[in-house]
């Protein structure tokens, strides 16, 4: 709601299009990292390793880092109304399905707002405002590179509009862009996982050629380049150094608007915004366990003790076992793992608004929005069983060069087919009332009234070869799929009790066929001591409740974000007395599989998944000194409880007493043929003599609760104007005093500002500065963006602060013709140095930091 003299009643930060533009932003996810409150990012680059739909998402105050569930609680709007979450996590919406080129400013909201948007708006709300009136046509045409080569982006964009004198108006947008893939290795923060001396942490056992039982018979002389030997005497493989830094992907983005004046102050219009985003990632070579007998051609000569039984996997009785091993290998025969990720989305929209009497206004409106994604294998990944019965029958060689047959069997394993995909649909309803309610001595009292009905499906389907495809991770029975209904009303008035002070209440009620009702009341105050200073400060609940993928997650296995010790057989890192070398090798520095999985599919009622609450206070000023200066502080404080996402397998490792029940042994699990995780599921349970891990289960749960508070700043100052030319300055600016959080209900409180945590770190500080000049057809801007350091994920070392600047340079040729020079990374600084093991990419985090380099960038641009 517009108060009658410039809303400074709320925290928001704003981005126009024309400051997209000076900086040579490509993408909404690129500009969303020019925001001081966003903390963490998640984009293309986690694509590599994570069946993820090549997604991009934003993450106000850092609530997904410790809570998990990534940006669910930031809400993402498309002018004013909400789009479909991205259909694989149902937690939040892929921003790579709006067109940037049709954006004419994105607002975020730095405060709750749950009580006017109802769901998911805890850490904020960003609103991206599309164009509205368009009487020319502008084509642009734009291309980025780095010096150093790879991630080459190409751009073209088209926008188009035209009114009549019949009351007709309409508007289209088309925005193509292109990236080059930028593999890891091209760039000296990112080529390989050996660093600072270790070759253990970020590099993995499964290596080529293999190793058995835990014996490694290439050690110590290890293949190159990739090989390196390990602590142990072990060789382990650099797979940092064969994967993607940022994978090559494509958007297509189109919008297309028409209106109809009706007279009389009505109007109709219609909407339709139409995206395809497709990602290519490669995450290197497969890993796997597979069996192999002695006495078959390619078994190497061991030491003794070495060959232990293994089942007798092709006899007669399955139940016997023969003398073998185990063998842990990276099958670089099959080539590295490629797969894609394509992800349509849209929103359809019919509205209707006009001017009742009274003064009051009407806008309703009927639509549906949608997004389904696809992910493919496209090659590299191979069929376990087939390449079992290779290395089985002396076929396939796991410890050297192929022969042709040997190439010709991992040749016939691959796998080319879809894997997984999700649809995700929301049909909605909504009308909006807004005037005047009364009249008080003070001034009229506007109000808004809504009503919304909104009815979400969400689909999630698991392809029946994905048993065979061990490395993704899928289960074959996976499939889910489920549907809510939504009714919600709320309203918000604006209450002058003062000359210069008003109250905003606002309270909404949503009612959620499968969960229950919530409400959500906010106050909010401002006050003008003077006409230069405003007060202002706010209060208000609000809440999430479980996706619909949160309730009907499917089973899944992965694998820990690092490598562990079993805190039974390999305490503290120290193989216990009497344990084998094979057991050993499935006991020390293991990255142990994982379990997710939600209520539904481990056979709980829905309702055991609370929806999570939270409180968000504000406080703050805007205080213009001198006409020209503009200073705003905001406090502000959240308080998130029953936090739902899954416990970090590193809590697990970290306190075995208290989780221990966590950990699923193989002698817990059937063995033999049916439904369910069996013994059979887990090579490491069919051999060696100990009772191994089998995995760790983290089922999706109410969490603990979460407690944050900082503070932001906002400057802007118009520094002179005259015949010099124009000369500004704005900074935006977050600082976080405190993230505490509970792993669960009642358990003990972490502080995670500066501390790389169960998932990551929340940055202590981060700014935008930016000055600017323009004289005439110049324009010339220059951006410093900063974020702190922190404790990485190795606590005994710390990541340096993370400094960039970008430099600017329009020139209007003509009144049809605007150039547009950009460089990014100026000074061509390397991302800080990670130990993170998160992500597949090592010695940087890609949520957190570009391993592009300096880019320089270049967009010509015609209007007419």
């Amino acid at each position: 709601m517009r108060r009658p003299d410039g809303d400074v009643g709320a925290p928001i930060t704003v981005l126009r299009a024309v400051e997209l533009r000076q900086r040579g932003v490509t993408t909404l996810a690129q500009a969303l990292t020019y925001v001081a409150a966003n903390q963490s990012r998640v984009d293309v680059a986690d694509s590599v390793g994570n069946l993820n739909g090549g997604k991009a998402e934003v993450d106000l105050r850092g609530l997904g880092v410790t809570l998990g569930s990534g940006s669910a609680r930031t809400l993402v709007l498309l002018d004013g109304r909400r789009l479909v979450n991205h259909p694989y996590d149902g937690a939040s919406v892929d921003v790579h399905a709006i067109p940037l080129a049709a954006v004419d400013r994105i607002e975020v909201l730095r405060d709750g707002a749950s009580a006017v948007y109802g769901a998911d708006a805890i850490g904020g709300v960003v609103n991206v405002v599309l164009r509205r009136e368009v009487d020319a046509n502008e084509i642009a045409a734009e291309a980025q590179g780095s010096t150093l080569g790879g991630g080459l982006v190409r751009r073209f964009s088209l926008v188009s509009g035209s009114s009549d004198d019949t009351g007709w108006r309409w508007m289209h947008a088309l925005d193509l862009r292109d990236q080059q893939r930028l593999p890891a290795h091209r760039r000296a923060a990112s080529r390989t996982g050996v660093l600072l001396g270790d070759t253990d942490r970020l590099t993995s056992y499964y290596g080529h050629p293999g190793s058995i039982n835990g014996y490694d018979p290439a050690a110590p002389t290890c293949a190159q380049p990739n090989s390196v030997l390990g602590s142990q005497g072990l060789c382990r493989y650099d797979i940092a150094a064969t994967v993607d830094a940022i994978p090559a992907n494509q958007q297509r983005l189109a919008l297309l608007r028409v209106e109809r004046d009706l007279g009389t102050g009505w109007a109709l219009s219609a909407d339709h915004v139409w995206s395809r985003h497709q990602v290519v990632a490669n995450s290197g070579a497969a890993s796997v366990d597979l069996f192999m007998p002695a006495g078959t051609p390619f078994f190497p000569n061991v030491p003794p003790g070495v060959v232990q039984d293994v089942p007798d996997l092709y006899g007669p009785d399955p139940t016997l076992q023969v003398p073998g091993g185990l063998v842990s290998w990276r099958e670089l025969a099959a080539g590295p793992r490629i797969r894609s990720a394509t992800t349509l989305s849209g929103r359809t929209l019919l509205g209707l608004r006009g001017e009742l009497s009274g003064g009051w206004s009407l806008e309703t409106a009927v639509g549906r929005a949608r997004s389904s994604s696809v992910e493919r294998v496209r090659s590299g990944f191979v069929d376990d069983n087939l390449m079992q019965q290779g290395v089985w029958d002396g076929l396939i060689n796991p410890f050297g060069p192929q022969t042709l047959a040997g190439q010709q069997a991992i040749e016939a394993a691959q796998v080319r087919a879809v894997v997984q995909s999700g649809r995700a649909t929301q049909d909605v309803v909504d009308l909006k009332l807004r005037g005047d309610l009364m009249q008080t001595s003070l001034g009229p009292v506007p109000a808004a009234f809504g009503l919304e009905h909104r009815r979400e499906r969400s689909a999630f389907q698991v392809a029946d070869g994905v048993s065979s495809l061990s490395s993704l991770g899928l289960d074959a029975g996976a499939d889910t799929e489920g549907g809510r209904r939504i009714d919600a009303f709320h309203t918000e008035l604006l209450w002058p009790l003062a000359e210069r002070m008003d109250l905003t209440t606002a309270f909404r009620v949503d009612r959620y066929d499968d969960i229950g009702t919530a409400l959500s009341p906010k106050v909010a105050l401002r006050w003008r001591p003077t006409p230069t200073w405003t007060l202002r400060g706010s209060y208000g609940t609000g809440f999430r409740p479980p996706t619909l993928y949160d309730l009907h997650r499917p089973s899944a296995l992965g694998y820990t974000a690092d490598v562990r010790d079993d805190p039974l057989l390999c305490p503290g890192g120290t193989a216990i007395n009497g344990l084998s070398t094979a057991d050993q090798a499935l006991a020390c520095g293991v990255q142990f599989r994982v379990r997710s999985s939600g209520p539904a599919a481990n056979g709980q009622p829905l309702s055991s998944l609370a929806p999570e609450r939270s409180r968000q206070f504000t406080l703050g000023s805007h205080w213009l000194p001198i006409p020209t200066l503009s200073v705003a502080l905001d406090v502000w404080q959240i308080h998130v409880r029953q936090a739902i996402g899954a416990l970090a397998d590193g809590a697990v490792f970290d306190d075995p007493s208290r989780y221990g029940a966590r950990i699923v042994r193989c002698s817990q699990l059937p063995i033999g043929p049916g439904e369910g995780l069996r013994r059979d599921d887990f090579p490491a349970c069919l051999s060696g003599t100990a009772d191994t891990i089998a995995y760790v289960d983290l089922p999706t749960q109410n969490l603990g609760a979460l407690r944050t508070h900082g503070l932001d700043l906002g400057l802007q100052w118009l520094i002179s104007r005259g015949p010099s030319g124009r000369w500004s300055v704005r900074l935006d600016g977050t600082r976080v005093l405190s993230h505490r959080y509970q792993r669960e209900t009642g358990g003990a409180w972490r502080e995670a500002v500066g501390v790389y945590g169960d998932d990551g770190p929340v940055l202590r500080w981060q700014h935008v500065a930016t000055l600017s000049w323009q004289r005439g057809d110049w324009l010339v801007s220059g951006s410093q963006r900063y974020r702190s350091g922190y404790q990485d994920q190795l606590a005994m070392r710390r990541v340096v602060a993370d400094i960039t600047h970008d430099l600017g340079v329009q020139w209007r040729v003509s009144e049809t013709w605007l150039t547009t020079f950009t460089v990014r990374n100026l000074f061509d600084r390397d991302p800080p140095l990670s130990l993170q093991t998160r992500s597949f990419q090592a010695g940087y985090d890609p949520r957190l930091a570009d391993p592009t380099g300096r880019v320089f960038g270049l967009q010509v641009s015609a209007s007419f």
